[in-house]
């Protein structure tokens, strides 16, 4: 897109559920200021609501925020499960926090400045065929059709002056329910406290991140105690063995 002119009515925006990685955050930054991208901070406001009168929904706003102000301690995300208010967190079968820390406060704001159609470009790719049936009417997939893979995208961040700088295994959020467990348990065996914020919500609502009823406590005692497999970082192989890796699980 930035190749081919970005036009008027392309809208680039990053909605912050103050659980990113601060990795992304700074690679957020220095795509905007390293490539000249504007780019739209958003984060999710939560209003009070009648369900008598209204849907929850209606009452999802968003504030524009940037790289200084942007929520670094979970704020957003803490406010939107005080917000729900039925005593739950999001798990793996009631994904709510999606749509009302990114969907919607980003719908939010371009209707804000007259945008009610748009079309979302999203950054699936062409190695993820499981998430591509999964979301394939819910915008276009530029990755998936440029047969665009795994490989390639680390071949091109290792020609670029910068780079996300976060191990495979970790992604975005930093302890998202949706990771699997050998992927938690490695993140938390190397870095503990970052399960604090998520043990204190789910002691807040009595409930858990996870649909079986396991907990980030138990995650940390696993973790922290016990020997297990751990997640591996591809991108600590040999750059031959790794561009030369096929895989079409999507897993």
């Amino acid at each position: 897109m930035l190749d081919n002119g970005l036009q008027p009515d392309d809208y680039i925006l990053f909605a912050n559920t103050g659980k990113e990685r601060p990795e992304t955050l700074d690679f957020v930054h220095e795509v905007e200021t390293r490539w000249n991208v504007p780019i739209i901070w958003v984060e999710g406001t939560f209003g009070d609501y009648d369900l008598a009168k209204e849907s929850m929904t209606s009452s999802v706003g968003f504030r524009v925020v940037n790289y200084a102000t942007a929520a670094r301690h979970g704020e957003p995300f803490s406010e939107m499960i005080e917000w729900v208010n039925c005593g739950i967190v999001p798990n793996r079968n009631a994904r709510f926090c999606t749509k009302y820390l990114k969907v919607e406060p980003m719908a939010r704001f371009l209707k804000s400045i007259g945008v009610a159609d748009f079309e979302t470009v999203m950054g699936i790719r062409f190695d993820e065929p499981n998430r591509y049936r999964k979301y394939k009417n819910d915008g276009t997939f530029p990755l998936v059709d440029f047969k665009i893979d795994e490989g390639a995208v680390f071949r091109f961040w290792s020609a670029q002056p910068f780079d996300l700088r976060l191990k495979q295994f970790e992604g975005n959020c930093d302890l998202c329910h949706l990771k699997s467990f050998k992927k938690l348990k490695t993140i938390i065996a190397e870095q503990p406290e970052r399960a604090d914020w998520w043990i204190e919500q789910e002691r807040k609502t009595n409930s858990t991140f996870f649909s079986d009823g396991f907990d980030f406590t138990a995650l940390v005692e696993i973790a922290t105690k016990r020997k297990f497999s751990r997640a591996l970082d591809v991108r600590n192989l040999k750059e031959h063995d790794l561009f030369s890796i096929s895989c079409f699980c999507g897993d």
